[in-house]
């Protein structure tokens, strides 16, 4: 199976942006206090674990029907209970992702404003991050 260079380019953009986005808002403040080489090597054990995981689901996917997802993949491999589980893990970690994104953005607004001198109370300013997310 080959795809279009155009679709395998946005396949892979979308896959790096949506793995790399909310990394990047957590991972090296929380870090830091280790300092530079155990960063570096959690970061490194982190991605091995990752790699594995990755490689698991793409065998997955690829020794079942075209067009399965993660849930599909867990239906047919598990049994419908574990599909419904799968469901619902899903749509949590969907809803951290948004919280996350919201929590680092409504942060950033805020200490915008702050050096803006506009005096908003940290409510506002999530309402504000929100309606700009949305």
């Amino acid at each position: 199976m080959t795809l279009p260079c155009s679709k395998t380019i946005g396949c892979t953009l979308l896959i790096t942006g949506t793995t790399i986005g909310a990394g990047m808002l957590a991972l090296p403040i929380s870090t830091a206090k280790l300092g530079w080489s155990l960063s570096s090597l959690l970061f490194v054990g982190i991605w091995l674990v990752m790699l594995c995981a990755a490689s698991l689901l793409l065998e997955t996917n690829l020794s079942l029907k075209k067009n399965a997802n993660l849930i599909s993949m867990a239906g047919q491999t598990l049994g419908r209970t574990s599909q419904g589980i799968t469901w619902v893990l899903y749509l949590c970690l969907l809803y951290a992702l948004n919280t996350a994104y919201l929590t680092g953005l409504s942060g950033m607004l805020h200490q915008d404003l702050d050096v803006l001198q506009y005096a908003v109370a940290p409510a506002h300013t999530t309402a504000l991050a929100i309606s700009l997310f949305i």
